[in-house]
């Protein structure tokens, strides 16, 4: 039987781009489909989702022509059809900037980092002119319930499905109120506008000499805690992770980088407490998904990455002056 996604592609770039050709990018846990397109010598990306979309509310199409007003470096739109479902975008070529850092000199990595962070301070600085435009950006955000509902995800796809799990009820209340206590504290933090999944896999480079990178799968875009995007840069999807002492040298340069891009001081000792706190949320949520990547999809090449996200959730409780010891004990940390 003939692939559907594949179908309608070739359907729709033999009506608009007669000759191109095109191979299928390896995926992720994402619903859309990404394919490299080649046509006389021309590459770009094609984003397949799986249903039409209308423009007025598709988040990938309005966040890329928010972001091209402040020169962030997102891929331009070339082409785009909602009854076909079909993104068609620049290419920013195959290097992403995970394998780069496992390449590069320490000096470029450090540069590569520090651009990437200069990135997030620069997409932060949209945060007032997308909430007087009242943007798509501004209409979702890292709420209460958006974080509670991250770590139900949690709960129910890594320990009841995953683990299998069964907790009494004393212990499921501890655990909630414990829960509840990470949402409630980030989502009373302060909010700016965030990429969402700002992590090494999702930052291109696009260029060596000089260094030029490139940001993309950013349609998940929102307000969130002005430490959120910092988080996955720092602590994941690295083949080597940074260690602390590291990680408080890039958190000093993003905190002294904000006032060139006309953003608020930041107390230190209060930025990295709801750090570790965010750490700690991502990777709870990250457990859910490959809990249910594994239990659910049957995709059990997602299981590798457990061990190493158990051991980060140690680290980050350990840092943070709140105290999860429900957490640490149904995780047995």
């Amino acid at each position: 039987m003939k692939d559907l996604v594949n179908n309608r592609l070739e359907l729709f770039l033999t009506r608009k781009h007669p000759g191109a050709t095109f191979k299928a990018i390896t995926g992720d846990a994402s619903p859309r489909r990404y394919f490299r397109v080649t046509n006389q010598n021309r590459h770009f990306i094609a984003c397949v989702y799986p249903l039409p979309f209308e423009r007025h509310n598709q988040s990938f199409l309005l966040a890329s022509e928010f972001f091209q007003k402040f020169n962030l470096p997102v891929p331009n739109i070339i082409e785009e059809s909602g009854p076909d479902g079909i993104i068609l975008m620049e290419d920013f070529g195959t290097e992403l900037l995970s394998s780069w850092l496992k390449k590069c000199s320490e000096k470029e990595k450090d540069l590569a980092i520090k651009k990437a962070i200069n990135i997030i301070l620069q997409i932060q600085s949209t945060t007032n002119k997308a909430r007087l435009e009242k943007n798509v950006l501004t209409k979702l955000e890292f709420d209460f319930d958006k974080l509670s509902w991250e770590l139900q995800y949690f709960y129910v796809h890594y320990l009841r499905y995953y683990k299998k799990i069964e907790i009494d009820k004393a212990t499921e209340n501890r655990l909630f109120n414990e829960l509840s206590k990470i949402a409630y504290l980030l989502s009373e933090r302060p909010k700016m506008v965030v990429h969402r999944d700002y992590h090494a896999d999702n930052i291109m480079v696009k260029q060596e000499s000089p260094l030029r990178l490139g940001i993309i799968d950013y349609q998940d875009a929102r307000l969130g805690p002005i430490s959120y995007d910092l988080v996955p840069l720092l602590v994941e999807r690295l083949a080597k992770p940074l260690d602390d002492e590291t990680i408080d040298e890039y958190i000093e340069y993003f905190l002294s980088g904000r006032a060139e891009y006309g953003l608020q001081r930041i107390a230190k000792s209060d930025f990295v407490n709801e750090f570790w706190m965010m750490d700690l949320e991502r990777a709870l949520k990250v457990l859910g998904t490959f809990g249910f990547m594994t239990a659910v999809a049957g995709r059990t090449e997602y299981e590798q990455y457990i061990p190493g996200t158990l051991k980060e959730i140690k680290r980050a409780i350990s840092k943070i002056s709140q105290k999860f010891p429900q957490i640490k004990a149904v995780l047995d940390l």
